[in-house]
């Protein structure tokens, strides 16, 4: 997965195979550089970056078959890598590296920093640049916008044959564009978790941070990539708070957008199916019953 950001962006890679302690004091600084600055032959590099981005990363459908612990870094030029410690020094450093925590990197040292320098911890793409196809297909892109249609998560089987969660569900912006969005398994249920605790919240704002622009069938799309990506819904976060203003903004201007502000509800996909898929007659119209299999009863 390539990751790049509104500033510059960088193909390398980091592995700390060799590193496995920390450091309590400061190091050199005179070797300080910038992610894009390196090479592989620069072994003095010192980095000040901060973790974006921390997650475990295991063989898939298996979470306990631990490849290794990957972060995102990011420097103050707003430069971004992929770092991953292997599993063997996972111990080392799992209590010790924080997400939005700044660090000071060498090649057999880690330490960590004070955060006195302005981070951008979000990049968002917009919608309409998605819409537009200004994005690389496959690319990691940070996104906000809001859930305003009903819930309804699938079981389905996947292609391995084990059992999964899907929620295919439109992600609106501010400005009322929409693209097509699918979460995964524990994404699917944090979303309907939250909305079936949260009942009268609206609107409902979510940040995919780390998703991936798929196209599908030739329409845009975005979707949780695995591990990695972070969903972050309703938190007073500056971005989402800027983000309810704008859109309160918006509706304040087109009375016919009311409907971001409306409650969400959860769709039952086995009354889906009995309301969609019976034929309904009139009591009047019933002659001969012969087995009762089951019941409804509906109160109006």
């Amino acid at each position: 997965m390539d990751f790049k950001d509104s500033k510059k962006s960088t193909n390398k890679y980091l592995s700390f195979s060799n590193v496995c302690y920390v450091l309590a004091g400061m190091m050199d600084t005179k070797n300080l550089k910038m992610l894009n600055d390196l090479s592989d032959a620069n072994d003095k590099s010192v980095l000040l970056v901060r973790v974006v981005r921390k997650w475990i990363n295991h063989i898939l459908d298996r979470p306990l078959a631990i490849i290794s612990m990957d972060l995102i870094l990011e420097d103050k030029e707003g430069n971004r890598v992929h770092a991953s410690i292997l599993k063997k020094f996972i111990s080392c450093f799992d209590k010790k590296i924080n997400e939005y925590n700044c660090y000071e990197i060498s090649k057999a040292s880690f330490a960590s920093y004070s955060n006195n320098f302005n981070f951008h911890a979000f990049n968002f793409t917009t919608i309409d640049d998605l819409l537009c196809g200004k994005i690389p297909a496959n690319k990691c892109i940070d996104v906000i916008g809001i859930i305003k249609d009903d819930v309804f998560v699938q079981d389905i089987t996947k292609k391995s044959g084990k059992p999964a969660k899907k929620l295919p569900i439109d992600l609106h912006g501010s400005n009322g564009s929409k693209i097509g969005m699918t979460l995964w398994d524990s994404y699917a249920v944090n979303v309907r978790s939250y909305i079936e605790n949260n009942p009268k919240e609206a609107p409902v704002v979510v940040i995919l941070q780390f998703a991936t622009y798929k196209p599908y069938n030739g329409a845009p799309g975005i979707s949780n990539a695995l591990g990695i990506t972070k969903l972050i819904i309703n938190e007073e976060l500056p971005e989402i708070v800027e983000f309810k203003k704008r859109l309160l903004q918006m509706i304040g201007s087109e009375t016919s957008s009311s409907s971001f502000l409306s409650p969400l509800s959860i769709r039952d996909p086995y009354v889906e199916e009995f309301v969609n898929d019976t034929d309904f007659g009139n009591v009047g119209e019933v002659e001969d019953i012969e087995t009762v299999t089951f019941s409804y009863v509906f109160i109006c």
